[in-house]
């Protein structure tokens, strides 16, 4: 059964290749020499993973095991050209994406490159070629996985008045996207003051956005892992560190850059408005996906809620579709209703999120979110509810291959 190969990063005999994103590379191959060839050559990039399988077990079951590959390298020998059509009408979990066959085998075998060419392959290398081979087709390969990415969702949670709870409920969506999509969440919190959201998920950052903006023009996926920090090693946090907050107000072009840059490597980015639309980043707001205005049943919440609808609309091009209202703390019998709530603001779709005090205080007072603290209280089912909402189902597509085979 195919698995992830540990790769020794420790020779002082390898030179280290640097790709601006991390591949994950199947290698199928029939001897024994030519995968201890292969491996020997990938172990000189530090943004490779490989998963190696012998040709003969290859299965639509096996390969269902397996990550999704950026590319799959063949060993052509003993029935690999069957192996690889039969390839073409798998059903496998990764959707429609696009991955690069390449072939190795004797470039002096003309028969064996024509073949190769008919089944799809992008390109037919050497079985002995070095890591020299390699490296352009590695590039190409990354920098067209760049440009094919789907940016990522941009969501924004905005207080309209102060202790509306946007922190609270930012940070407990960012956990539940993250808890089905490991790794692919990234909570942002531009509080330049005090930057609480660390603080609750119990974390300890090393480093801070401006230490990402520093590096801004070498910044790319394998360099930013080393900027955020993780939580329960599914989200990934970063924020303003100490002494930081001030030169914010500096650093706004970079800081309007940087998030785009962070819309290619995640596929939920979520920022913590907690004191509402900042002058310092406002530029963030016309290129979101969505804005979340947290409210709460009382007129101030409410009257600074309406002029945020009309600002998003005239000042930063949103419309109702991009737009919604979270009633945080709502109860039923408080005296603005959410009929009242409508006829203010029409048009617009407005979730849910009942108060339970006593669960709110004890998750603020143990400092753990109240997703992990109490997953069955009412508070957490309307997260998950909201939360599930902002993932559109994915459909599973058949022969996900077959772009291969032209």
């Amino acid at each position: 059964m195919g698995e992830p190969v540990p790769i020794n990063r420790m020779s002082a005999e390898s030179i280290q290749f640097s790709l601006r994103t991390n591949l994950t590379i199947w290698v199928f191959n029939v001897t024994d020499e030519f995968k201890q060839h292969i491996l020997g050559e990938l172990s000189k990039s530090i943004n490779i993973v490989v998963e190696t399988l012998s040709l003969s077990l290859v299965s639509e079951e096996s390969l269902s095991l397996l990550h999704a590959p950026d590319a799959i390298f063949v060993e052509a020998k003993q029935g690999w050209s069957s192996k690889v059509a039969e390839m073409q009408n798998y059903t496998l979990p990764f959707g429609d994406m696009d991955t690069s066959l390449i072939v190795f085998g004797d470039e002096t075998d003309s028969s064996a490159l024509r073949i190769a060419l008919r089944v799809g392959a992008s390109d037919y290398l050497s079985d002995n070629c070095s890591m020299d081979d390699l490296l352009p087709l590695l590039r190409q390969i990354a920098e067209q996985k760049i440009v094919r990415r789907k940016m990522g969702e941009l969501f924004l949670f905005v207080n309209t008045k102060g202790g509306n709870g946007a922190s609270t409920i930012a940070m407990n969506v960012a956990i539940e996207l993250a808890d089905n999509h490991p790794g692919e969440v990234l909570l942002i919190d531009i509080d330049t003051q005090f930057g609480l959201l660390a603080e609750y998920l119990d974390l300890s950052p090393k480093y801070g956005l401006l230490d990402a903006i520093d590096s801004l023009s070498e910044l790319d996926e394998a360099s930013l892992s080393g900027f955020v920090t993780e939580y329960d090693n599914k989200l990934h946090t970063i924020g303003f560190a100490t002494g930081q907050g001030s030169a914010a107000i500096d650093h706004m072009e970079e800081i309007q850059k940087i998030v785009p840059l962070f819309r290619q490597f995640y596929k939920y980015i979520i920022i913590d408005y907690s004191r509402g639309i900042e002058p310092a980043f406002a530029n963030l707001v016309t290129p979101a996906t969505r804005v979340f205005l947290v409210i709460q049943q009382n007129y101030m919440s409410l009257k600074n809620a309406n002029q945020l609808v009309r600002s998003l609309k005239f000042d930063f091009g949103h419309d109702e579709q991009s737009i919604e209202l979270i009633v945080n703390r709502y109860e039923k019998g408080q005296s603005i209703t959410i009929k009242d709530i409508e006829n203010t603001i029409p048009k617009l779709d407005i979730q849910l999120i009942p108060n339970d005090f006593k669960v709110a205080n004890e998750s603020a007072n143990l400092g753990k979110p109240v997703m992990n603290f109490k997953k069955r209280s009412a508070i957490s089912k309307a997260l998950q509810k909201f939360s599930g909402s902002l993932q559109p189902e994915e459909s599973t597509n058949k022969g996900w291959l077959s772009k291969l085979f032209k």
